[in-house]
């Protein structure tokens, strides 16, 4: 029987940690179009390798349905403070990289830390960091995922003198508060996925943060049964799928290179007779071999053939199974191949992209959970280190995953309000019109289309009474 004493403990827990940084690379590599080669390539030799890079467009999709969320409050003082805070931080770029880390890593990470300089309103915003979740280790209960200890952030830098070093800065429970210590360590080692335990640390700084809730602050991509870290929207088999659809379509490009040219074979030929005329000046003239479009070969021997050696097959199971791979890598992310798109024809209803789009858009709707939370949180968090204090929790408004068609939209409208489900004055907010002021704008013309008839029928009375009608 093992003994899972403390040492071999760690040494899992450290391998653990280590596999999951690997994939984190693994999977930025990917998304960045660094893949991992399908053949090897000798020296001197042809390289057939070809990638086809579908991790990109598969987390950007993800990324792009996750949305932009707008933030609201019943209070119009804390409305304008949270929309003047979004604005200082900047909000449309970190939360495309808020989205972006949680895509490929599983899990995003943010700090906030006090303001360094006013905005362009003369106010000094709380700073939102996005911490690279490839720096980030999060330890907690053992008893209870949830109750996190220690947020730890640790990445290789250089000091003042260009000598390698590594950074850590630990968010620590201190009881009910947290702490926040800065440290600069030193190690032979300098391996980048080793967690450096016999690093030398010397403290910079350890001080309290005034808070009950910690500065750092992250959240999950999609939930992972059991687990703290969350699932990234390409996870590892999808990148063995990735490799699969490289290593085929690089198979096709060294049949292609190989093959596709038809080869051009003699038989029952003189060897002598094989070499053109320009490289055998002495040989028989009448006899050589001249390769070009003008040329006319003849031989002496009764039996010489000349044909061409061609392929026998179009390669259809190699791309059929090109296709196999493909559709498996989609269907893997819960995502619609872009291809099956452009194959629709005619008129795409909106019930229609609901059944396509079905598992994309309700993984989506798992993610925004997810993200709505921590969102909420950044906000109110800021308010406090602001000073503030919220009247109320701010509302998170998504915009439609899917958006419908102006004819169809048009056409729900008109049935919701005939069946008095929704008012004129919602739906022409949801169309992002001002009821007010379209209001006063249809009633200023319906007096005026009036007046007109009026002065018609005006001008008929008049004539009429004059004798001319």
């Amino acid at each position: 029987m093992t003994v899972l004493t403390d040492n071999l403990f760690m040494q899992l827990m450290y391998t653990q940690e280590r596999e999951r940084l690997q994939e984190i690379d693994r999977a930025r590599r990917y998304y960045g179009g660094d893949h991992d080669p399908p053949l090897r390539v000798l020296p001197g030799k042809a390289d057939d390798n070809v990638y086809i890079n579908l991790v990109r467009p598969l987390i950007d999709k993800a990324v792009d349905f996750l949305g932009m969320p707008t933030l609201e409050s019943d209070s119009e003082e804390d409305a304008a403070w949270i929309e003047a805070l979004l604005k200082a931080w900047k909000f449309t770029q970190r939360w495309r990289e808020i989205g972006m880390a949680g895509a490929l890593a599983g899990q995003w990470y943010t700090r906030l830390t006090p303001g360094t300089k006013p905005a362009a309103d003369g106010v000094m915003y709380p700073r939102l960091i996005v911490l690279d979740p490839e720096t980030m280790r999060v330890y907690w209960d053992d008893d209870d995922v949830e109750n996190v200890t220690e947020y730890r952030q640790q990445w290789t830098s250089h000091d003042e003198k260009g000598k390698p070093i590594v950074r850590r800065i630990k968010t620590y429970r201190d009881g009910e508060r947290w702490r926040v210590e800065d440290a600069t360590g030193k190690d032979e080692s300098f391996e980048r996925f080793a967690l450096l335990t016999n690093t030398r640390w010397e403290v910079n700084s350890d001080v309290p943060w005034p808070y009950d809730w910690s500065p750092v602050l992250d959240g999950r991509n999609l939930p992972a049964p059991a687990e703290y870290y969350g699932l990234a929207d390409v996870t590892d088999d999808m990148l063995e799928l990735q490799d699969a659809i490289n290593l085929s379509m690089t198979n096709i490009s060294r049949i292609l290179r190989f093959h596709a040219h038809p080869k051009t074979i003699g038989t029952g030929i003189n060897r002598r007779n094989q070499k053109s005329t320009k490289d055998d000046p002495d040989g028989d003239k009448g006899s050589g071999l001249e390769s070009g479009p003008d040329s006319f070969w003849t031989f002496p021997e009764a039996d010489a053939k000349v044909f061409n050696l061609e392929m026998q097959s179009d390669l259809t199971s190699s791309q059929a199974f090109y296709e196999a791979l493909r559709s498996g890598l989609f269907t893997a992310a819960r995502t619609p191949d872009p291809r099956l798109l452009a194959e629709l024809s005619g008129d795409v209803t909106n019930f229609r992209l609901q059944v396509l789009f079905g598992e994309l858009l309700a993984k989506t709707e798992t993610k925004r959970t997810l993200y709505e939370e921590g969102l909420i949180a950044m906000v109110q968090h800021a308010a406090e280190l602001a000073g503030r204090k919220l009247a109320a929790e701010p509302t998170v408004n998504w915009p439609p995953s899917l958006p419908l068609g102006d004819k169809e939209e048009l056409a729900i409208a008109k049935a919701e309000i005939d069946l008095g489900l929704a008012s004129k004055a919602t739906w022409m907010e949801r169309r992002g019109y001002d009821p007010e002021t379209e209001g006063g704008l249809i009633e200023g013309e319906q007096e005026a289309a009036m007046q007109r008839q009026e002065n018609v029928g005006s001008a008929l009375l008049r004539e009429f009474s004059g004798g001319r009608g």
